[in-house]
């Protein structure tokens, strides 16, 4: 550990010079539970993912702040993570008093403490409530906003994937180098007015793929676009081109983004939006067709219908007869072989949803059928045998949501045509203005087949499990809470790498401080037990329980009006129950300044960690781009920084420029296959424009 002491005194000065008495203002920093969530869905997935959808909801009410005398409950819930309690509480305090007069009236609204005020501060406003204007195409095209983003971003070191080889090499190995640039190109044009009238394009090519030449003559690889329209008469949403589908808790169906555990317990319950508008650059996971949901009173009725084209690994049986023997979701075409994969099958996709909602409940009925071009018949192993094999499949669900005095109920049960099926069940609960607690229970048979579920769960498909889940949030004071859960699982039938019937645990404890509204610090640790495979004994796979911990302390401060810090430090240990535990150490100190004379904003990080193994590997949240994400993975030995700079060239035009390395002390090389780097670091720069008109 000398190499981290040698700088814990740096970290430590730099942090204590910053710490100083200075003036507050009314700036907006990234919402720390948004960044909560994607670390913890990061760590999970362990993949590259673009976040895009998740922000831009928090990117429209900072610029069209909601007036919360009259307010979308809805978006109140499923964007700003309120509970069903406090959104209660919000329109009691309404129905009782009238308008609000001031947003400091949102402390004395019972469940609303002050965390969760803060949070709400910059997206929301109070003004008298307006009447209903009528739409027409001049004020839309007047009032509407246009924005067009391109950005670049590479690594400047020559990766292997492209670096000079011989003729004699690409013919004996076609697939031993990339076929295009090393950069990504990103580009995106959006059109919104009111978040009622959207449509838009995006196009990507990520690094290794040709661009207007070869297997990409029409320019960009991947292609997205979609129109969407809300609250035009009878008509709830329209979409056409591009788009998602959620509904209930996501056991029948679910497309995009759906997080699990966090240590916001609230988080838990899923906010279903129904259809809305695909604008991410994940090239996999989204409907393309058309989609309406039609509103009657108190009924809405959804119809949607998709016809997208899949990658997959298609085989033959003999010469007139192919089948899928694998679904590709990484949407990269960098050489020969991912090239044979794109848009090798289609997958079609028609059904409706059926909802009867009240203002605090509601219930509805899902159903659907999927079809694929080819038979999809992956290889078979003792663990995947009850997985979906087949061109065709049908599901249907029940979901429901209820809200009694303190108590919001919600679940849904769902079956698929084999006659698996899977039930999901929750509660959440304020036993009094200081303690809410949360409980889900869980329980997805091993036939249960299917591909659009994204409900709450521990493995990566809605099968084969049982678990409950306990969450509690206790509110000590007003800058004094407490965020803690416990989740029991188990797991009837073999899984990946586990080659036996198991179960686990997951357990989190986060104490959180707020003394201020521009500081706040927390700490948490976090003990997750899963069994694995130990294929040390050469006859036969041993299970063993693997356990990782983790220890954060995390410290926030906005020092002055145009300065702000933050600093974290975590410990976590990985242990397998064989080999010796293997331990990580990770510490950053995160700067962010905004010039008063210059439109300039400037965000600096430096960072040190240390890691036994790729196992105990931790991932932090960084400031990027606007809708860029970088979640990076920790691991080995080394150190890593960051700039970011934002400059306001017009009052319609930023750029952005972002620079970042990471340095190895340990290693020669870095990555492996295609995207290793001979030497000990990797340097990625990322630039971007955005023009408003």
């Amino acid at each position: 550990m000398k190499f981290i002491r040698k700088y814990i005194f740096l970290i430590v000065v730099l942090l204590n010079a910053f710490c100083l008495r200075a003036q507050e203002i009314d700036t907006v920093q990234t919402d720390a539970s948004v960044e909560s969530l994607i670390e913890n869905f990061v760590e999970e997935l362990d993949a590259e993912v673009d976040f895009t959808e998740l922000v831009e909801d928090f990117q429209f009410y900072l610029q069209y702040p909601m007036n919360l005398n009259d307010p979308d409950y809805d978006v109140l819930k499923r964007v700003f993570n309120l509970s069903d309690y406090q959104a209660y509480q919000l329109k009691s305090y309404l129905t009782v008093t009238g308008e609000i007069q001031t947003l400091y009236e949102l402390s004395s609204i019972q469940g609303f403490d002050k965390q969760t005020v803060y949070r709400l501060l910059p997206f929301v406003k109070v003004e008298p409530i307006r009447n209903p204007y009528k739409i027409n195409l001049k004020q839309v095209f007047k009032y509407g906003r246009n924005q067009l983003f391109v950005r670049t971003q590479g690594v400047l070191e020559e990766q292997l994937g492209y670096s000079e080889a011989s003729d004699s090499l690409l013919e004996a190995r076609p697939n031993a180098r990339y076929l295009g640039s090393p950069y990504r190109l990103y580009t995106r044009y959006g059109f919104n007015y009111q978040n009622k009238i959207r449509f838009g394009i995006t196009a990507e090519k990520d690094p290794g793929e040709e661009f207007f030449k070869g297997s990409q003559k029409n320019g960009f690889d991947f292609y997205s676009a979609h129109l969407f329209i809300r609250d035009f008469g009878v008509v709830k949403s329209l979409a056409i081109g591009d788009y998602h589908l959620q509904f209930g808790q996501g056991l029948t169906l679910w497309t995009g983004m759906g997080f699990g555990k966090s240590s916001n317990i609230a988080s838990i319950k899923k906010r279903a939006q129904g259809i809305r508008p695909y604008t991410s650059a994940n090239e996999y996971g989204f409907m393309r067709g058309a989609a309406t949901t039609l509103r009657y009173k108190d009924f809405e009725w959804s119809l949607f219908y998709s016809k997208n084209t899949i990658d997959a690994a298609v085989d033959s049986l003999n010469a007139e007869e192919f089948y899928i023997a694998s679904l590709q979701e990484t949407g990269f075409h960098r050489n020969a072989t991912e090239l044979a994969g794109k848009s090798a099958s289609w997958q079609q996709l028609y059904g409706f949803n059926l909802t009867y909602k009240r203002e605090f409940s509601k219930i509805g009925l899902t159903m659907y059928e999927s079809t694929f071009e080819k038979d999809y018949l992956k290889n078979t192993s003792f663990y995947n045998q009850f997985d979906f094999s087949g061109i065709k499949n049908q599901c249907v669900g029940v979901d429901y949501e209820a809200y009694y005095r303190k108590a919001g109920f919600f679940g849904e049960v769902s079956a698929s045509a084999n006659g698996g099926w899977g039930v999901v069940n929750g509660l959440n609960m304020q036993l009094d203005p200081m303690v809410g607690i949360s409980l889900v229970h869980r329980f997805y048979s091993v036939d249960y087949q299917n591909l659009n579920a994204l409900a709450f769960g521990e493995g990566t498909q809605n099968a084969n499990e049982q678990g409950l889940f306990l969450g509690a949030n206790m509110i000590f004071s007003s800058k004094l809470t407490l965020d803690a859960y416990y989740d029991l699982f188990s797991f009837k039938w073999l899984r990946y790498r586990v080659d036996a019937p198991s179960n686990g645990s997951d357990y989190l404890v986060q104490l959180n401080y707020t003394p201020s509204r521009y500081t706040s610090v927390y700490v948490r640790y976090r003990a997750k037990t899963k069994a694995l495979n130990n294929s040390s004994d050469v006859f036969l796979n041993k299970i063993y329980p693997s356990e990782k911990q983790n220890f954060r302390l995390h410290f926030s401060h906005r020092l002055m009006r145009n300065l702000s810090i933050k600093n974290r430090v975590e410990w976590t240990a990985y242990d397998n129950g064989v080999d010796k535990t293997k331990f990580g150490f990770l510490m950053y100190q995160d700067v962010a300044y905004n010039f008063q004379k210059i439109p300039l904003n400037v965000s600096v990080r430096y960072a040190i960690f240390d890691t036994d193994s790729y196992d105990a590997r931790m991932f932090a949240y960084e400031s990027d781009v606007l809708y860029a994400f970088s979640i990076p993975a920790y691991y080995y030995k080394g150190s890593r920084w960051y700039f970011l700079l934002k400059y306001k060239i017009a009052n319609n035009l930023d750029f952005w420029l972002r620079f970042s390395q990471t340095w190895y002390v340990d290693r020669d090389l870095v990555s492996s296959g295609l995207e290793e780097i001979q030497g000990n670091t990797k340097t990625e720069i990322k630039a971007q424009i955005r023009l408003k008109f």
